[in-house]
């Protein structure tokens, strides 16, 4: 994970939880403030900052386009509070705020929660509403600060953690209206858009077995300047399957671009899940990440731009 994808992000992090943004929604109405308000509160609680610049890049670069189901098989949360945040080609950065919630079974109204699918209500699990939150400079080079909540995203998930159904909630546009993304009507749809595909990226890749969040290597300098924001942030890290792990404490982050010796690329690979008997090393079971790196090489890798 580059540096100033982890430094920029703790800026809208720390804006947050300071209260330091504003909501750009019309000042009459109060679904917005409501909900800025309810997402505020959540922030303070002690939560996991992921720094998912890396994924982003890899959607930025596929040009076939994300199927918003069935692209990502399991995207239930692995924590009830997170803030997962990336830097876009421009520079911004954009924080999800990603809360998770159980539910009981039971059919929402339409009013509750506008769908044009049929949703076998009975089989959701969780709800997990994802508040996104921008920042950094608009389109003309004027700087914009931390505001929000702008959109918010609801995933009814099934026990199986694949989706039920997608919701959206205008907080700018029409603030308060719910349906289909295409029926909102919201200009900025764009961004919302590739806020919806990373949401569910991310959180199926870290639904992997062998994928977890940790603490870059970052320079002391750096380590200084992050700390006075009260802001910890994390990357992504690949780990080899099994107990084996790399001598060094520290892992060792994959650059773009970088050749290796015999180099796989990286793929998902599933064992004795979803039907397959086989087990890894015949004895691990779950879906893993297997990174483009050397086989015979046990690191543990930060994933970064590029490299998914």
């Amino acid at each position: 994970m580059p540096v100033c994808g982890g430094w920029r992000t703790t800026g809208g992090v720390s804006d947050r939880r300071t209260d330091r943004r504003g909501h750009p929604g019309h000042p009459g109405r109060e679904v917005g403030r409501r909900i800025s308000k309810v997402y505020l509160d959540l922030a303070q609680v002690p939560q996991p900052v992921v720094d998912c610049t890396a994924i982003y890049e890899t959607y930025m670069n596929d040009s076939r386009g994300v199927d918003l189901y069935d692209d990502h098989p399991s995207i239930v949360p692995p924590w009830t509070d997170s803030l997962l945040a990336y830097v876009n080609r421009h520079g911004n950065v954009t924080v999800l705020q990603v809360h998770r919630t159980d539910w009981d079974g039971h059919a929402p109204s339409l009013s509750e929660w506008f769908t044009q699918n049929e949703v076998d209500w009975p089989r959701v699990r969780w709800i997990a509403e994802t508040a996104i939150w921008i920042g950094g400079r608009s389109g003309d080079g004027v700087y914009l600060p931390t505001s929000g909540p702008c959109h918010l995203l609801r995933h009814a998930i099934h026990e199986d953690g694949s989706i039920a159904d997608i919701n959206w909630v205008s907080l700018m546009h029409q603030r308060g209206v719910t349906g289909e993304a295409h029926q909102i009507g919201d200009k900025h749809a764009p961004v919302w858009d590739t806020a919806t595909a990373m949401v569910g990226s991310v959180l199926n890749f870290l639904g992997a077995s062998n994928v977890e969040v940790a603490e870059p290597h970052r320079q002391r300098p750096i380590r200084r300047r992050l700390a006075r924001t009260g802001v910890t942030v994390q990357a992504i890290v690949v780990r080899p399957p099994g107990k084996r792990r790399a001598a060094s404490s520290v892992p060792r982050p994959i650059e773009p671009g970088e050749q290796l010796f015999r180099p796989v690329r990286g793929h998902w690979a599933r064992y004795g899940v979803e039907g397959r008997e086989g087990l890894l090393f015949g004895k691990y079971s779950g879906k893993f990440w297997i990174p483009a790196r050397v086989p015979e090489e046990p690191r543990d890798y930060v994933l970064k731009p590029g490299a998914a």
